[in-house]
C-alpha cells in the first residue's frame, strides 16, 4: 500500500510541474521581466489551457504583474530592486543551467521562500546539481539570432567532494527577424561546489 501511495504522490507531483518560456519565445528584452512561469496541471484546466494555447505570448498568472513573481538563484532573491521584475537577460544563453528550477504557486509551501503573489521560482545553479558530461549544441533560427553555438561541461562530484560546471554560449545575427536588429552575444558560466561531508 505504501508503494502505491508513493507512486500516486509522484504522479501528482509530475502533474503539477510548471514550465518556462524559452529565450527564443520571449525575445530577451533588457527592460522587461522575461521569465514567465505558467502552471501546467491536469487539476487546473484554465492554467493548463493558457499554458499551451498562449505560450508564445506574455502571460500574467492570476493577472499579476511580473514583479509579483519572485525569482531566486540558489535561494538568493534576484528581482530588480527598482522595478521589482527579473531580467531574463541576466541568464540568457545559459539554457542548461536554468533547467534546474523549483516552482511554487502563490501561497504554496516550498523550501526556498514565502511564495510571491504570482508564484516563485528558484534556479539551482550549483555545479553538483548539473548532469555530468559534455554537451555541444549548434542551432540556427530566424528569430533573435541566426546562429548559436553552446558548449556545456559538468564534472559531477569527484571522490574528494568537488564538482565543476561551465558553459560558453555565443549567439549571432547580422539581421534578426526584424530588419536592422544586429545580434552579438556571449554568455558564460563557471561554477564550483564542494561537499564537505
Amino acid at each position: 500500500k505504501n508503494g502505491a501511495s508513493q507512486q500516486e504522490q509522484t504522479a501528482n507531483a509530475l502533474d503539477e510541474q510548471a514550465f518556462t518560456f524559452t529565450e527564443a519565445q520571449l525575445g530577451e528584452d533588457e527592460d522587461m521581466s522575461d521569465n514567465v512561469t505558467i502552471l501546467n496541471s491536469n487539476s487546473n484546466v484554465y492554467a493548463s489551457e493558457v499554458g499551451y494555447l498562449f505560450s508564445p505570448l506574455r502571460f500574467r498568472y492570476r493577472a499579476f504583474n511580473q514583479k509579483y513573481n519572485d525569482i531566486y538563484i540558489n535561494g538568493t532573491p534576484m528581482n530588480d530592486m527598482e522595478s521589482g521584475q527579473f531580467r531574463y537577460s541576466l541568464v540568457g544563453g545559459l539554457n542548461q543551467q536554468t533547467k534546474n528550477v523549483d516552482f511554487a504557486l502563490p501561497f504554496e509551501d516550498n523550501a526556498f521562500s514565502v511564495a510571491g503573489m504570482a508564484g516563485s521560482n528558484n534556479y539551482d545553479f550549483r555545479a553538483g546539481s548539473m548532469a555530468a558530461g559534455n554537451r555541444i549544441t549548434l542551432s540556427a533560427a530566424n528569430r533573435n539570432y541566426t546562429l548559436r553555438g553552446m558548449y556545456t561541461y559538468a564534472s559531477g562530484f569527484n571522490s574528494h567532494g568537488w564538482a565543476f560546471a561551465a558553459n560558453l554560449t555565443y549567439r549571432w545575427a547580422n539581421r534578426g527577424y526584424v530588419e536592422g536588429t544586429f545580434y552579438n552575444a556571449l554568455s558564460y558560466f563557471f561554477g564550483v561546489q564542494k561537499k564537505w561531508n
